[in-house]
This record gives C-alpha cells, structure tokens and sequence, in this order.
C-alpha cells in the first residue's frame, strides 16, 4: 500500500473509490447536508475539501495498483479520510494507519461528528484520545 501526493482535479476519483460501495457512510455523514446515498456523499466531501481557504496536503491510497482511498490533511489536522470497504480489514488498516501517521507525523487532530461513531472508534483503536464531545461549532459564511 502506497500514499501518491494528488492535485486537487484528481482528489474526486479517490473519494468515490472509498465510499460507493459504503452505503451505511449515509446515516453517518454531515446531518447539515441533505444526501440520498454514496454518489451525494462523494460530492460533498470533494465539495468541502475544495471549499478551504488553504490548500490542504492531499494523499491517493493504492493497494496493488488500484485505488482505494484517501486523505486530507493539513499541518496537525486529518481533515478527511477513506478507504475502500474491501479493504477495511486489519493489515490494510493497520498499514493506511502507518501512511497517515507517516505524512502528518505524531501530534495531530480530527474534528468528526459525534454520531461518526465508525471513524471514531477506529481512530481510537489506533491510539487517538477524544479530547472534546458534543461541540458546537459556528460559522457565519459570506
């Protein structure tokens, strides 16, 4: 498994690669956005990367050849992240686990929604620590 830098056109393909085939990432994404299924959840995450006022660091996964995921990341902070429900067993979590640490090194964070409880628990499987439950956090957008 390998992390490739990608340009921001190319970042889509990599989402879609991580969620189509995940329908249960609908009852788990952003409540604030209305999506209908996988294809409405790809968009909005590609949507919000795009939106950031600074240009994150972003990763392509591939196992073998074939891509199978993602992730966002800027100085101290995952902001997104995927892989492919075929690949979402143990050596191929434990191995995307070690690319992210390897790009954004030790001391980082992650803002997920509370009722991401998958994400969650999985981050906390490999060693992050919840600092903050129940946050509000406002916006006010021009």
């Amino acid at each position: 498994m390998v992390a490739k830098g990608l340009h921001i056109e190319e970042l889509e393909e990599f989402i879609k690669s991580a969620f189509l085939n995940d329908d249960d990432i609908v009852s788990i994404y952003d409540k604030n956005v209305p999506v209908n299924n996988t294809e409405d959840v790809c968009k909005n995450v590609y949507e919000k990367i795009t939106s950031l006022k600074e240009t994150p660091q972003m990763r392509g996964v591939y196992a073998d050849g074939v891509k199978i995921g993602y992730f966002v990341f800027m100085p101290s902070i995952l902001i997104s992240f995927g892989i492919n429900i075929n690949y979402r067993e143990y050596k191929y979590l434990i191995r995307f686990w070690g690319l992210i640490k390897e790009e954004i090194n030790t001391n980082f964070q992650c803002y997920l929604f509370d009722y991401n409880v998958r994400a969650i628990q999985w981050l906390k499987k490999c060693g992050m620590n919840i600092l903050f439950e129940n946050v509000t956090i406002l916006q006010i957008c021009h």
